[in-house]
């Protein structure tokens, strides 16, 4: 509680004020008292009746108590009041102090628990981060072999549609020639056959997202079959016309034999016939000398 100065001037003897201040060291007075002149016969708002100057200066002095007192009774007031505010504060600072220490604690047990926590997560985490780790690890070794094995492949592939493509060719040029060979007169585009099998020139993938390169092997592999298929082709009708060439050959051999036969047994006669007829002729000449 702020305090409060009370100052009065009380007159001495000779009639001059003199001021007196009560309250504290660091403070002026904030309410001072100032009677009346004498003079005048007023204190206080009161009218003091003219007479001696020890009535006057008693009566004054009285008043000046009075009021003192007054103003004693309030500091002495508000000094219990301020005893009471205080031991409230105290009781007020004390609770505080305890609720903090009881919240230092709870505080201290969270935070020690939250740790806890936090720790045994870390120590999960860092085994999960070495699991994952290690299962990195695992795939990108699979990964590495996987590429290596995805590069044989291609490769392997490489060779593969390499020599597909140069055995059918060569099957190709064997048969084209062999087609030559039968029937001089044979062109690739003299014979539309259609092929030995039925086989469309456009090959339609039965699987979806094959990667690139494998359907180009496929399609180039496949439009070397198509054509050795038409190659085959050719190659059949080439053989039944050759077939048919020889069996017109065959027949008309087979009827000149017979013919031939035919001549070789009329000859055959017409000598046996002359023969005979030499036979008889020499019988007679024989006969004809022996009668001689």
């Amino acid at each position: 509680m702020k305090p409060v100065a009370i100052s009065y001037k009380p007159r001495s003897m000779d009639g001059s004020a003199r001021q007196s201040i009560i309250g504290s060291p660091t403070e002026q007075a904030a309410h001072p008292y100032r009677p009346h002149s004498a003079v005048l016969g007023q204190q206080s708002g009161s009218v003091i009746s003219t007479g001696d100057p020890e009535t006057i200066l008693v009566r004054t002095l009285e008043i000046e108590n009075r009021t003192l007192r007054e103003q004693i009774a309030s500091l002495l007031e508000r000094e219990q009041l301020a005893k009471v505010e205080s031991s409230s504060l105290r009781e007020q600072l004390a609770e505080t102090e305890k609720r903090s220490t009881s919240l230092t604690d709870e505080l201290s047990s969270v935070i020690s628990k939250e740790l806890g926590d936090l720790k045994m997560r870390l120590q999960t985490a860092q085994a999960d981060r070495d699991s994952v780790t290690s299962q990195f690890n695992s795939l990108n070794e699979k990964l590495t072999y996987t590429e290596g094995e995805l590069t044989a492949a291609r490769s392997g592939l490489d060779v593969l549609k390499t020599y597909s493509l140069s055995v059918l060719d060569d099957f190709v040029v064997a048969i084209r020639e062999l087609c030559r060979d039968i029937l001089p007169a044979y062109t690739p585009t003299s014979i539309s056959s259609g092929g030995l099998i039925a086989l469309t020139r456009q090959l339609e993938m039965p699987v979806p997202n094959v990667p690139q390169n494998i359907q180009a092997c496929i399609h180039g592999i496949h439009e070397k079959v198509y054509e050795l298929n038409v190659c085959l082709g050719d190659i059949r009708i080439v053989t039944d016309a050759f077939r048919d060439t020889a069996n017109m050959v065959k027949d008309r051999l087979l009827k000149e034999r017979d013919t031939a036969r035919l001549h070789d047994n009329e000859h055959r006669n017409e000598t046996e016939r002359l023969r005979e007829q030499l036979s008889t002729l020499a019988h007679r000449h024989r006969s004809n000398y022996q009668r001689a």
